[in-house]
């Protein structure tokens, strides 16, 4: 066999290129993210237990106030920004004007 014959074409044409499993995860996840979501509804009510006006003893606030921080330093950017990375390419490739428009 030569060298020629190795490297052609088949006649029906090269096959599309499957999208990786990442590539399916990544725009699966554009679309919506439970785990987002949680951290962000864990965020807010948590820092709404944090103010004054709530009035909370220092033995909750201080405990609260911990975990608040914890979460909004590793477990925000592991869920949230991913999800908010992932929906951004979504709304940039889509095809709409509305959402071209909108989305920026």
């Amino acid at each position: 066999m030569d060298d020629a014959s190795k490297n052609s074409v088949p006649a029906n044409g090269p096959k599309p290129a499957q999208p990786g499993a990442i590539a399916v995860f990544w725009k699966r996840l554009g679309y919506k993210s439970k785990h987002a979501e949680f951290v962000l509804y864990f965020l807010t009510i948590s820092g709404l237990m944090l103010w004054d006006v709530v009035g909370l003893p220092w033995q909750l606030i201080q405990p609260t106030l911990a975990v608040h921080f914890v979460v909004s330093l590793i477990i925000f950017p592991l869920f949230v920004l991913p999800f908010w990375f992932s929906h951004r390419d979504l709304i940039k490739r889509n095809g709409r004007p509305f959402l071209r428009r909108t989305g920026r």
